[in-house]
Order: C-alpha cells, then sequence, then structure tokens
C-alpha cells in the first residue's frame, strides 16, 4: 500500500466517524401512514399510503407522497439507497480520486450504481454545497447526524430546501439501516429483498468454503500509522460468524473507543506484538496492501505473515453497507474455497 493509500485510509475511517454499532432499533421511525406498504423498489420511488409522518434525531418531518428525486448528504448513506432502488438524484462524496472513491467522491463499490442511474455528484470532501444541492431539485434529502459527513449544523437550511430526514448510520447496523430508509421511502419489500438476498448469498459461499478453525484477528494495516483491530461484535465479524468465522477478542491491553463500533486503533509496535492469530484478514486491503506488509521489516515477525496467511478483505471492506459487504465474502470465499 502507498503512503497516498494509507493516508487515504487514515482519512476515510476518521472522517466517517463512528462506526456502525450493534442495535435492534431503527434509525428513524414512520409514526403516520402505512410502513407495510408495498414497494416494486425501482427508481420511480415507493408505494403505499401517503402522506407519512417520519420522526428522526432532528425532528418530525412529513412527506406528502412518495419520493421521486432524493439527495442524499451522506456518502455513507447514499450505497444503501442505491441498494434498495430508492431515486437518488444527487449525492455529496468524499475525497475524490483515492483508493477507494472516483472522481465525485463516490465509493467504487456503488460509484459505477450511481453513474448507470444518473446519480449526480454535488459537491466532494464532505464540503456541503448548498445551491448544488437547491439546483438538484430534490423532494426529500437524507442526511446523517453525525459522522464526517453529517450536515446536522445546516438542517434547517437543508429543510427549507425539501423535506430532511436524518437516519444515523453511526449506531445501528448497515441492515437496520436499510429497513429504516425503506420505512420511511415507501420501500419496504424492495428492503427487504435486499436483506434476503444478502443472506442468501452468504449462506451460499458459506457452503463454499473451508473456514479456518481457531479464531482470525481482523486488522486495518496502516504502516507506520499503525493499524486498527475489528471489534469481535462489530460488523465484520458479524459478517464473518454468518460464514462460520470466529473473530478473536481484542489483545490485551486494547480498549474499544469510546464511539466506535467497528474498529479500535493501536500504534504499529502494539499491532505487531498482538497479532498471534495463525490467520490475519485486513481490511481495506488488496493484493498491492499484502505485499506492502509483507515489505514491512516490522512486521516480519508476525506469525500470520510468516506462513502466508493474510488475506485482503477488499479495498471497500472499510464501511459495511449490502455492496461492500458482499464484496467482503467475495473475498473471504477466494481465500477459504473448498
Amino acid at each position: 500500500m502507498t503512503s497516498i493509500a494509507r493516508r487515504s485510509l487514515l482519512a476515510i475511517l476518521g472522517a466517517l466517524g463512528a462506526g456502525t454499532a450493534l442495535s435492534a432499533c431503527g434509525a428513524a421511525a414512520v409514526v403516520g401512514g402505512d410502513s407495510g406498504a408495498a414497494s416494486d423498489g425501482g427508481s420511480d420511488g415507493g408505494s403505499g399510503q401517503w402522506p407519512r409522518t417520519i420522526e428522526h434525531e432532528l425532528g418530525t418531518v412529513e412527506i406528502d407522497s412518495a419520493p421521486q428525486a432524493i439527495v442524499s448528504t451522506s456518502v455513507v448513506l447514499t450505497g444503501s439507497l442505491l441498494a434498495i432502488g430508492a431515486p437518488v438524484i444527487g449525492s455529496g462524496g468524499t475525497a475524490p480520486d483515492i483508493s477507494s472513491t472516483d472522481s465525485n467522491g463516490f465509493f467504487t463499490h456503488w460509484s459505477e450504481i450511481a453513474d448507470e442511474r444518473g446519480v449526480k455528484g454535488l459537491y466532494t470532501n464532505s464540503e456541503l454545497d448548498l445551491e448544488a444541492v437547491q439546483a438538484a431539485g430534490a423532494d426529500l434529502i437524507i442526511i446523517s447526524p453525525i459522522g464526517g459527513d453529517s450536515t446536522a449544523d445546516q438542517f434547517d437550511q437543508l429543510d427549507q430546501i425539501a423535506p430532511t430526514v436524518a437516519v444515523d448510520y453511526n449506531s445501528h447496523t448497515w441492515e437496520d439501516v436499510t429497513t429504516t430508509l425503506g420505512d420511511i421511502l415507501g420501500l419496504e419489500d424492495a428492503a427487504a429483498k435486499t436483506l434476503e438476498d444478502y443472506a442468501a448469498a452468504l449462506a451460499e459461499i458459506k457452503e463454499q468454503i473451508t473456514p479456518p478453525e481457531e479464531p482470525v484477528q481482523v486488522i486495518a494495516y496502516q504502516g507506520e500509522h499503525g493499524a486498527a483491530f475489528a471489534l469481535p461484535d462489530g460488523p465484520h465479524a458479524r459478517l464473518l460468524a454468518e460464514l462460520g468465522i470466529t473473530v478473536a477478542d481484542l489483545p490485551e491491553g486494547v480498549e474499544p473507543e469510546k464511539g466506535r463500533g467497528d474498529v479500535s486503533f493501536v500504534s504499529t509496535e502494539v499491532a505487531v506484538a498482538s497479532l498471534t492469530a495463525s490467520d490475519v484478514l485486513v481490511m481495506s486491503a488488496d493484493e498491492d496492501t499484502i505485499a506492502s506488509m509483507e515489505a514491512d521489516p516490522l512486521y516480519e515477525n508476525v506469525p500470520a505473515l510468516a506462513d502466508g496467511r493474510l488475506v485482503a478483505l477488499g479495498m471497500p471492506s472499510f464501511k459495511l453497507d449490502y455492496y461492500s459487504a458482499l464484496d467482503m465474502a467475495e473475498h473471504v470465499k477466494a481465500a477459504y474455497a473448498k
């Protein structure tokens, strides 16, 4: 991994804020209308009973009819919107043209889909452009109330442009967020189908692999900047558990960080001393990343590296949604195929 790529990973992991934490609750609630409405999941918006009233972290909003033109100011939420066929016309972006993003700052694991559906990049580097949002002509705006792509401070201004709903992806699983977005948009059936397809894909992959018998460790390698250990109850561990793979407990002395539910950052010294598992799975990584680790003299005595048991989980695996979770599962399949 080049120094630019390492800095890119650091920037994304930091800018997106806290990781997805465990929660059984939705990120917003439909308190009016028909939350069980059917939907075809197409780009023409949802169906069901309208208007519907949505309670969310930043207030309550009434949506008069099924949205036909959605703007997302959260690049993380845009992927989940696309996965359920929501009619997204524009989105904010993060840092453009790095290892995991295109020129719009869209994540590469769904950027081609966004391009096919005509989603316009409204701004990059998570720097909200109110004029661009207004010019897009949205009838609904989706934002995150927290995280590096949050536009909560501009909620009142956005809400004057179009009804605005805040959906918290930090405090809920990506699966719960998918369900919540479906409830808000009248795309309940599409959201349910998305999760069914995901579960079916993982079940199929599980039958095609021989998982390691011992618990694995999952890290994000950042060279001289240290590493980040995936939490044993975080989103990456839950995906791996569905495939029959157990993630080891955090090493002694490594504690979960306040406000994060995905990873815990440590120094290179701590990472090297703590990597004792036979298999180490590397987030936000491709074969170039693995080559960089193998060439890093600080890691030369790590058992998994010495035994050639480092597994790249794909560049999109830093933040899971429907698309990146499936991509990560395919990398696991390639590593442990029967």
